[in-house]
């Protein structure tokens, strides 16, 4: 879950000036202040009010900072005085707030960032935070009390295998044509252009599964199996069903790289079989459209318009549509109405990914680089045993993926 963050150590409530805790938060908020586990500071405006509710809170745990830092905000040198402050190294550092936009900027910071927010827009997904918590009391539960959410499912289970029991689904709801619709994510998509795109080995192993190029095409579709029935078979944890599952259709002519996993997916006799109904058939595109690829966020939503249709009626059924990696949910938006044009109760979406746009800052300290030459290393994945591995086009060696992983929070840590 955290990108950067090694081991939770510290947390820096960051406050808003236009928005008070309330009664409740302030009692989560004391009740991880005083667990005396983590080091706590309280990141607040110079002219804020705030103190007066957080009277328990030691003036010594206070970094006053001026509207104008907060402005400028991510600098380095108002970072190193939290780090500072705290006397931590910045893997070992939370960052948390209720504020969007401090935890989308604080991305380019080499820390965990947790928002808490009860609804999540639809702009924030792209821009997501390494976790994204209700309240502070799911924050305390599931991050710290528990150290559960070390890292989402799928980047757990894809290409390595971690423990199950730390690893989390991305959940966000938002609003759609005044239906409420859920999005489940099992973890994060980094493109090429991406500082992260060398260092995440599940996106790597997203986009090589589904290229007919790649010599991984297709390898990954038996955990991509497994993640859709472990998740689903979990849902009635958060009191959630799912009556009917399919993917986005294709374009004419063209074959979903899901229909082989679905094939999978529903021939499953265990007793882990999914207890839904496969109505992918019954969801068709009915136009060629552009790959979405290229287009803004306006084109897409026009690329797509109109193009599916639901031949079949789903009256009082709630349907789960299955797509790799979502981006602006144009498509699975178009695929939603098709299907509540025919009576679906609800509609959610559940993907592999949430596409990560491009942020900057990272570029050259947050990488890695090869021991022999110093060049910046590439990130494989082993077609043999589907094990990611880094390469140097420079001197051509190759490194395994945990000992330059390990090498490189060294150097963070060190900063």
């Amino acid at each position: 879950m955290f990108r950067n963050t090694t081991d939770i150590k510290g947390i820096v409530f960051h406050y808003r000036d236009e928005e008070a805790f309330t009664e409740e938060e302030l009692q989560d908020i004391k009740e991880i202040y005083f667990s005396n586990e983590w080091k706590s500071l309280f990141l607040v405006e110079s002219a804020s009010n705030i103190i007066r509710q957080l009277d328990f809170v030691d003036p010594s745990d206070y970094l006053r900072i001026t509207p104008f830092e907060m402005w400028l905000w991510p600098s380095v040198k108002l970072f190193e005085q939290v780090v500072k402050h705290l006397g931590l190294s910045s893997s070992e550092i939370i960052l948390i707030s209720k504020d969007s936009v401090f935890t989308n900027r604080s991305m380019s910071l080499l820390c965990g960032v947790v928002l808490v927010s009860q609804m999540v827009s639809y702009n924030q997904l792209s821009y997501a935070p390494d976790a994204i918590f209700r309240n502070y009391k799911q924050f305390y539960d599931l991050a710290l009390k528990k150290s559960a959410g070390r890292n989402y499912f799928g980047e757990n289970r894809i290409p390595i295998v971690l423990n199950e029991v730390s690893s989390r689904v991305f959940f966000a709801s938002y609003q759609l044509d005044e239906k409420l619709v859920n999005i489940f994510a099992l973890g994060r998509y980094y493109g090429s252009k991406h500082y992260m795109h060398d260092l995440h080995p599940y996106s790597k192993a997203l986009i090589s599964n589904k290229s007919e190029s790649s010599r991984l095409f297709s390898r990954f579709n038996h955990q991509f199996v497994t993640l859709i029935k472990k998740t689903i078979n979990n849902f009635h944890k958060i009191d959630y069903r799912a009556d009917a599952l399919c993917y986005v259709p294709p374009r004419p002519d063209e074959r979903s790289q899901f229909e082989p996993i679905f094939e999978v997916l529903f021939s499953d006799t265990s007793d882990e079989r999914i207890q839904a109904q496969d109505i992918s058939h019954t969801l068709v595109s009915t136009r060629h459209f552009e790959k979405q690829k290229l287009l803004g966020r306006e084109g897409r939503q026009a690329n797509v318009e109109g193009a599916f249709l639901c031949t079949e009626n789903l009256s009082g059924k709630h349907v789960l549509v299955v797509d790799d990696v979502i981006t602006t949910g144009a498509t699975l938006e178009a695929c939603a109405r098709a299907l509540y044009d025919v009576g679906a109760e609800s509609v959610s979406f559940f993907v592999f990914a949430i596409n990560q746009y491009e942020q900057s800052g990272l570029t050259s300290e947050y990488a890695a680089v090869c021991p022999s030459c110093g060049h910046n290393l590439h990130l494989n994945i082993n077609s043999r045993n589907c094990s990611p591995f880094y390469a140097c086009s420079e001197c051509r060696m190759t490194y395994n993926f945990d000992v330059i992983m390990a090498d490189l929070n060294r150097r963070i840590d060190s900063k």
